[in-house]
Order: structure tokens, then sequence, then C-alpha cells
């Protein structure tokens, strides 16, 4: 096809409607001048902010409309679109950005070199500001932990966990932008407070400020080169508190803010640059606190903030871009640029890697509308290659098959649990929020159901891989049958549905599981040779994926059972990080115990902390044991088992999600397999001859306890036979009798739990054997090898009658 003859179209094509576009996308000649262009005069701008809660179409879309057009506002950061800010745009005659969730009266540019964390919008022909626009994660919301008795720095923890590294994503981006003193606003619903609002003075001004925070969100903007709009025009934060959460709207089935939520302000419109503030307003509910434009039914939970400003614009730099980056078959497209020298514009098929337009450019402001002809569905690259520079820009966009639906592709059908899933995706809208979700097959798409999730990068086709580095929450998944959904805009609006999967009863453990180096086996090493008892017959059962906040990534806690069930040995090992011996001696004799479990039902929890393990770290959160500070262990049963001083009620809650997830397990697992021998292996560096709690039923007295004294001893490890553990207990030939510790192991022979407030049966073993090895003065090797040769002698002993 002959290109030049094809040509271009005519700007005058364009709808009078977008005559404002017009201006943007056609040489700017007519519309300025070259004096025009370089005096500095400024700009009158109102910016707003504004969370329309779910799609702003549970209430009243129109009203949302109307609050928008009463606020006098030009440009608008959306969150909570849902799909709905295109509609949004149209209803207003604006123009809009899936990306970056901004609408504007003023044409928007989303500039390739921004990554998708700001847009252009071109106030005057040829000269822009910047708008970045941001929604954080609300949940764990941090006032809620303030009211709820959090210490100051258990909330700044939070904080930095939670919604720092969001916002610190856009700083990373605009920092450079700030350094140049260019002109930005950036709004948004932080999910956090400002700290310029919760001041030792402020604190108790509304019930749930318990003390001064310095917010770490606001901090951050701050430090970054941004002010606060609204405190600079209502510096008073008692006086003026600007309360954005939550507004009254009518109630919704679907969530409902109550008086135990306390209100704050964590909507803002921050600026820098060369931009001077003149006033700060709110938009709501009409009669709410502060609402200077009410709107009747108000249709969101939050209240809007605008904000006007005197804003000099900076001329637009070189640049190509195109309106939007997804289209259809049959839409006309222009390819926009800013060329600062001769140029010239070619528009890539990049799925054929060739050339379809290629057009030399003098420099200036202007733009190619490119025949829809020319364009079949695929994705494209439009590129400005600068001729006397030697330097080139680019713009991808994608164009889709007029009434092509949304596709997901799966590269298989059976995944181990946590093994990645690559999932190909056609067809998709390219919101900025889109994103896969992992739901139980067959059930329904709610606020409920969905698992793993994670965003496609506002990418209308591609692939993306779930797995650990990518799935925001609810990795790795456990077994069962699964279906993943491309859902629209961070709703719950299924686009497309892929063919069900399987999570089998196998784990992978991710890449990123780095094992501390003392000579213990890596960890997947290790679950490989657990995993070995599948080739037998047992079943492999994930207790729960441990993810503590201090860990890189989420690791299985697992649990095999043999084929045999009724009265079990069960076997225990790796409770604290620190002590790698029983982990590896269980992997070492992993033959000798699916021997047992061919005669005799065996249970084995061969990891119980898996993070502790590839980082050497006693406890989930804490490398030492410490008697002074709790560490959060996973072998902590107090939950479980009863007060002394009140036998209907639970000495404590539970430490940790981990170990109420093991506890759960232990009580489920032991209806099919009730505990007959508990076998745990522990290592102490404190002490230099170990010793056996003997936690059953016979004490001291116990034959297995006895025989297990000689079986160490026989491989080199020192036991204290008599006096007392460094915890003042006695010990008897090497043994201890029953203690309270609220340890897992009390739990195993314990014949009584609370759960749920209620008394139930608890294990109830008879023999509960817990081994303390020495570990300072013996290498990884050696306590390796003697708890490898406890364990395969003791299968060899279990259920014999003369025990």
């Amino acid at each position: 096809m002959d290109l030049v003859r094809i040509g271009f179209y005519l700007m005058s094509l364009f709808d009078r409607r977008f005559i404002v576009c017009t201006c943007l996308l056609t040489l700017v000649v007519a519309c300025t001048s070259n004096a025009l262009r370089e005096q500095n005069t400024a700009t009158t701008l109102r910016v707003m902010t504004f969370n329309i809660e779910w799609g702003g179409a549970k209430v009243s879309f129109e009203n949302v409309v109307e609050a928008i057009r009463m606020s006098r506002a030009d440009l608008v950061g959306i969150q909570e679109a849902e799909g709905n800010l295109e509609r949004l745009a149209r209803e207003l005659g604006w123009h809009y950005d899936l990306r970056n969730y901004v609408i504007s009266r003023y044409p928007l540019i989303d500039p390739p070199f921004a990554d998708g964390k700001y847009v252009y919008v071109e106030v005057e022909p040829g000269k822009v500001v910047v708008h970045a626009n941001v929604h954080l994660w609300s949940d764990p919301y941090g006032p809620d932990e303030v009211r709820d008795g959090a210490t100051l720095q258990e909330v700044l923890d939070l904080e930095h966990r939670v919604r720092l590294g969001g916002i610190e994503e856009y700083l990373s981006v605009m920092g450079p932008l700030v350094e140049k003193d260019i002109p930005m606003f950036l709004t948004g619903d932080f999910n956090a407070p400002s700290h310029e609002d919760w001041l030792g003075e402020a604190s108790g001004a509304r019930e749930h400020m318990r003390y001064a925070v310095p917010w770490p969100v606001s901090m951050a903007v701050t430090s970054a080169g941004f002010t606060d709009s609204w405190r600079t025009v209502h510096p008073d934060p008692v006086i003026n508190p600007g309360l954005t959460w939550w507004a009254r709207r009518p109630p919704i089935p679907e969530y409902q803010p109550t008086e135990n939520d306390g209100e704050d302000r964590i909507d803002f419109v921050w600026f820098s640059g060369p931009v001077t503030v003149k006033s700060s307003e709110i938009v709501g509910e009409i009669g709410g606190p502060e609402v200077s434009f009410g709107v009747s039914p108000w249709p969101s939970d939050h209240r809007a903030v605008v904000s006007e400003f005197q804003v000099v614009p900076i001329e637009i730099p070189e640049m190509i871009s195109t309106e939007q980056r997804v289209y259809r078959t049959g839409t006309e497209i222009d390819v926009n640029y800013k060329a600062d020298n001769d140029a010239s514009v070619v528009v890539f098929n990049v799925d054929k890697q060739s050339p379809i337009f290629r057009q030399p450019v003098k420099a200036g402001r202007s733009s190619w509308r490119l025949p829809p002809v020319l364009l079949e569905p695929g994705h494209y690259r439009a590129e400005l290659n600068n001729f006397t520079t030697n330097s080139s820009r680019a713009r991808e966009f994608w164009v889709l098959a007029d009434g092509a639906s949304p596709e997901l592709e799966l590269n298989k059908q059976s995944f181990a649990s946590g093994e990645g899933i690559n999932v190909r995706f056609r067809n998709g809208p390219g919101n900025r929020l889109d994103y896969l979700a992992a739901y139980p097959a067959g059930s329904t798409t709610d606020y409920d159901n969905g698992l793993a999730w994670t965003y496609v990068d506002a990418m209308p086709s591609g692939e993306k891989r779930m797995d650990s580095a990518s799935v925001t929450w609810g990795w790795p998944l456990m077994p069962g049958e699964y279906t993943i959904r491309l859902i629209r805009d961070d709703g719950y609006d299924v686009l497309a549905e892929s063919a069900p999967l399987t999570v089998e009863p196998r784990v992978v453990l991710p890449d990123t599981a780095e094992t501390f180096d003392d000579g213990r086996e890596p960890i997947e090493k290790l679950f490989e040779k657990y995993q070995r008892l599948l080739d037998r017959g047992w079943q492999l059962d994930v207790i729960a994926f441990s993810h503590p906040a201090s860990a890189r990534t989420p690791l299985p806690v697992i649990a095999l059972r043999s084929p045999l069930k009724g009265p079990a040995a069960w076997f225990l090992a790796g409770i604290h990080g620190e002590e790698p011996a029983g982990p590896n001696a269980i992997a070492a004799a992993i033959d000798d115990l699916a021997a047992l479990g061919e005669r005799y039902p065996v249970v084995l929890m061969p990891m119980l902390n898996p993070q502790g393990y590839v980082r050497n770290w006693r406890y989930l959160n804490m490398p030492v044991y410490s008697e002074s500070v709790a560490g959060q262990s996973v072998g902590d049963s107090s939950h479980l088992l009863p007060d002394p001083e009140n036998e209907s009620q639970p000495r404590a809650a539970e430490s940790s999600v981990e170990a109420e997830a093991i506890t759960n397990y232990i009580l489920e697992t032991s209806r099919q397999y009730p505990p007959r021998y508990s076998i745990d292996l522990h290592e102490d560096n404190l002490i230099d001859d170990g010793y056996v709690y003997s936690q059953g039923v016979l004490g001291e007295a116990d034959p297995l306890a006895s025989e297990a004294v000689k079986i160490l001893r026989n491989n080199g490890i020192g036991i204290k036979m008599s006096g007392q553990t460094r915890f003042g207990e006695d010990i008897v030939n090497g043994i201890i009798g029953p203690v309270t510790d609220s340890s897992i192991d009390e739990l195993m022979s314990s014949k009584r739990v609370i759960v749920d407030s209620r008394g139930e049966n608890g294990p109830g073993a008879e023999t509960v054997l817990v081994f303390e090895t020495p570990a300072a003065d013996l290498s990884v090797a050696q306590r390796v090898s003697a708890h490898a040769a406890l364990i395969r002698r003791l299968s060899v002993l279990i259920g014999q009658p003369e025990l």
C-alpha cells in the first residue's frame, strides 16, 4: 500500500465537541507565537481529588457529575473509578486518562517516560503542568490501630509496611521534576492522615487521636518538596480539620462506616513548583463539616477537596504520544508530537516488527492522524526520531478488533502449591487497576471470595506470572480447584475467566528463599526430600503460608500423613529457626520414616518455622531468645490451653497466625491420627549438655525417654543426667517430667483444650518427648547425625509391644 498516497486526514474532521483537543493535536503556529511561548504568565487552575467509591454508581452517578460541575474544577484525580472513568469524562465533555485516573477540561498527555505515574495537562497551547494521582492501600488503617491501643512504634511500623512504599514509587519518578521547579500537583486518597494534623496540641481533638503521630506518608511527600494546599490555606488543624472521611452518604449494602470509625483528613491536593494556592474547599454532603459545595444525596463515603491555584506552566518537552493507549479497529488515531528539531515520526507494528507509517516532520508541536485502514488488530509503537540529537522517543499503543472480548489462557492446568502460574490475556480495556484474581472453582465474584490477585499493569494484552514476586495478597494458593479471572478496574466486573486449574498437594518454593549458610541444607533441598513420601502414598497438607512482616516472601508450613490411619506417631521439628538439626535429620532419615509409615500411622511436621530456618531466626519476628521480649513462636499453644486460674478460659490470645494455623491443624488431624507418640526435636546453644522432656502420662518413667537418652549419648551428645535445667526444672536420669510451659508439646499431651470458649477433648498423647540437645560446640553435621540416629532408632521402637 502506498502510505504517502494515503496521507493523513485533515484536522477539520474533528467533532466540534472536541475543539480543545484539536488545539492539542494541531501545529500550534496559529494558536500561539514565539513571543507568547516565552511569556511567563500565570494561569488559574482548580484541582480536585475525589474518591467516588464503587465507581460512583452505588448512590447516584449523576451526583458525582454534579459535584464536579458545582466545584468548578478544571482537573480531577479520581479514585475508585471501577470502569467508570470514561463515562464520567464523557458526561462532563472532558478528556480522560485510564492509566492515571485523571479527567480534565484540558487535553491530557501520557508521556512515555512517566511510566504511568503522571500526565501532562496542556492548560495553554504548548504549555503544560504535571498531575499525579494515587490511591494508597487502605488496610490495616493506621488511625484504627491508634484507636485500638497500638503504640506509636507499632503504628509507624504499619505505615512503613503498608503505605510508604506505594507513595515512594511516585516520589522517585517525580523527584527530578521537583528539582527542575516544574509545576506539579499530587492528588489522591492516601488512606493516611497528615503529620500536620496529628500534632501534640491537636491530639485529643477527636477521640481516636490519642497521641501525636508523624505520619510517614505525608512526611515523605513534604520531604520530596510538595506542599499541602488545604493546610496552607487553613493552618490550624483544630479550627479547620478539613475532614474528608467519612462522609454522610445514604447506607449501601457493601459497606457502611459507623461512629466507631474515627473521622479524619486523608484526601489531599499537594502542589510543587511555580504554583500559588488561592483557596481550598471541601465538596460533600449538604450541611457536612466545612462543606463549601454540597450535593444531596452525597454519592461517596469520601468528601472531595478542590483547591484553586495560580500556576506558571512550562513548555511541553520533546515527546510523542497518543490520546489513549487502547483503541478499537475503525477508530482514527492521532499521533501527537513535540519535536525540538527536524525529526521523523514512525509507527511500527510491534507484532510483525515492521513499519506501517513514516513521515519527516519539522520542529514544533503537531499531530498526524492515522487512517483506520492502516491499523489491523495488534500492538504498535510510535517513535519520534530526532535527527539533530540522534535521540528517540517512543509510545506504545494497542488496536483491538471491534467487538473482541477479553480472553485468558493458562500455560497449563495443574500446578504445585507455590508454583508460578503464567496467565496470557488479550483484549482487555487497559484500565490502570485491571487485575487477575484466583477464585475457588464455581464461586461467585464478590468482596469476600477472591484469593491471590495481581494487577496487569494497565496492559490490554500480554502475559503475567502470578507468583510470590507479583501477587499482592493471598499467595500461594492452597491445594484445590480454582479459576483465574480478569476483573475490571479494582472492582468485581468479570471480563474473562480461564479454564479450571488444579493446585496439587505438592509445594514449590520460591527462588528468593535463600537459606542461611552454616552447613544446613537449603530449604528447597529439604522439601524435595520430604516430598519423596508422596511417591509412597503419603498425603501432603499445606497448613499455612508463613509471611511475617519481616520476611521477603511466603514459605509453606507443611505436614505429611501416612496412608495408614489410627493411633499415630507424630514427629515435629523446626519450631525454632536457629535449630536446624531436626529438619535436616528428618530429611536424612526419610526412608526410615517411610518404613515406619508402612506398619504404623505417622504424621510428620518436618519444619514448622520455615521463615526462621532460612534466616537462622529463633522466632518469626526475632532472631534470638529474650526473657524480656516475647517473640512470635509458632510453637505457642497458650490460646488453646486452659488458664490454671480459670479453666474455662484460654491462657492468652494466639501469638501468631502461624501458631493458630498449626494448632488448628493438630486438633483437626488428631481425629483421624490420634497421637500415641509425639517426638519434638530441639536444640539449645546455651547448654553444654542436653536433656529430654517427657510430657506424657509416664513422665520420667517413660521407657522410650530412657531409650532416647541412651541413643543420644551413644551418638556423641552429652546428656545432663541430674541437677536442673537452665530454667530450674529437676532432671532425673537425663529426663524432666511434665511441665506447664504453654508449648505445642503441652498441647500434644493435654486431654482438654479451650476452643471458641468451649471445652473440648485435647490430643492427649501418652508419650510426648521433647529433645533439647547442645548446639554451641558441635557442628551442624554432628548434630544432624545424632538426631537422624535418634529418628532411625525410634522408628524401629515405636509401636513395639515391649514399649
